[in-house]
């Protein structure tokens, strides 16, 4: 078959590497410079960039597991363990998860969380829920007040009461108070998170990643600014003809600029996250992985230490990362807020992505689950975090367009 694919990130890249292996005829639209979405990197004055995010590779999933280890060599990454910090004041760095590290908070906070998690009160996840309610019936009254609902609000940037929990599956452990309270008494590493350890490119991050399943890709770098159905074909940007087209790319701004000339259902307002963020260089013998930051006092809510995931990302004599904001920031706005914070980072380069999370709101997935049977009735298939409107991690986003390529198999 000619199948189209809108959009290369990684959902696209790994739908069109595996489609191509099966020999159908690919053609990847890109309307970026280069492939990668949003775990593409670029370097500044030598230091590599993750321009959104410090995004890594873990999995638990088997089939992700068996189809990276058939494509990538073990020798082209490094592997590492994940250490996550939360500061207050860049003094005292607890270790992450919160949850599991009471023990160094104050006494009076350590007797409060205790009796908190003692009472008589369900950790399930129930889809009926808000994010708020999730966070006091999993972890307590005391425990969000003083850290979930500052971080929590300050990354969001939406009411968390309005956010639903449908994201959450699959992408953090829920909690177990034996689980914490063992955790607390015998202090032992944390190693349920999906990235308590990950594998990481010696050279080029993510973008080694992209590359490779890029190599041997049709790809187009232009926009697609129309999709129609002309008999049993589709017709993109009026001049490419496909059996089937696989849409990876922003379904709220295709719905928007009214890429898909024969959707009739009604509009949804979709609610999305921007993020900002700067690269920068340091001294300091900040050895972490990430940093977490509720502090109300200061915007950025996270530190990704980038240049501690492989030495090829920095400058000689020099570390580098990443400091993330929510929202759309000027340069000036950010090196504010960093001039605030303890330690001097040298800022190289900055970026603004509009849209870096997707938020799912009550209705939003029964929108998107009514919009993909419209679409695949003309053979449009959504595929990717901002075509399913889901917070996917990139295993996730490997996983379904793997399963995606089976179904068009058969």
């Amino acid at each position: 078959m000619r199948i189209g694919i809108i959009g290369g990130g990684i959902s696209g890249l790994t739908a069109a590497y595996e489609l191509k292996k099966k020999g159908h005829v690919v053609h990847l639209f890109e309307r970026e410079e280069s492939a990668g979405g949003l775990i593409r990197c670029t370097r500044t004055n030598g230091v590599l960039y993750h321009r959104v995010g410090g995004h890594v590779f873990n999995t638990k999933i088997k089939r992700v597991r068996e189809w990276f280890d058939s494509i990538f060599s073990d020798s082209d990454f490094l592997n590492a363990n994940r250490d996550a910090r939360i500061t207050w004041d860049f003094e005292d760095f607890i270790g992450y998860p919160i949850e599991n590290n009471i023990y160094r908070l104050s006494e009076d906070l350590q007797e409060s969380i205790i009796e908190d998690l003692l009472s008589d009160r369900s950790n399930a996840l129930d889809d009926s829920m808000t994010l708020k309610e999730f966070l006091i019936n999993a972890f307590g009254p005391t425990l969000f007040k003083i850290y979930f609902e500052p971080y929590n609000t300050k990354i969001w940037s939406e009411p968390i009461e309005n956010i639903s929990v449908e994201w959450l599956k699959g992408k953090l452990p829920m909690p177990n108070v034996k689980d914490i309270l063992i955790s607390n008494f015998i202090r032992k590493s944390e190693t349920n998170m999906v990235h308590s350890s990950f594998q990481y490119a010696k050279h080029g991050g993510s973008q080694f990643i992209v590359d490779t399943l890029s190599k041997e890709l049709n790809i187009f770098y232009e926009n697609v600014d129309e999709i129609h159905k002309e008999g049993n074909s589709l017709l993109v940007n009026n001049k490419y003809r496909f059996d089937r087209v696989l849409f990876t790319g922003n379904i709220k701004e295709a719905l928007d600029l009214e890429v898909f000339k024969f959707i009739k259902m009604p509009r949804f307002d979709l609610k999305y996250n921007s993020t900002s963020n700067v690269l920068c260089t340091f001294q300091e013998d900040l050895k972490y992985s990430w940093c977490y930051l509720p502090g109300a006092d200061i915007k950025p809510h996270r530190i990704i230490f980038t240049g501690n995931f492989a030495e090829s990302n920095n400058q000689k004599g020099l570390k580098s990362c990443v400091i993330e904001f929510t929202g759309l920031l000027s340069l000036s706005e950010m090196e504010q807020e960093i001039n605030k914070l303890p330690v001097c980072f040298n800022v190289i380069d900055h970026n603004v992505a509009k849209y870096s999370y997707p938020i799912n709101t009550q209705g939003s997935q029964e929108f998107i689950r009514m919009l993909r049977e419209e679409l695949s009735e003309y053979g449009v298939i959504l595929l990717g975090r901002f075509a399913e409107w889901q917070y996917y991690n990139m295993d996730t986003a490997m996983e379904n367009a793997l399963n995606i390529v089976d179904a068009i198999q058969d």
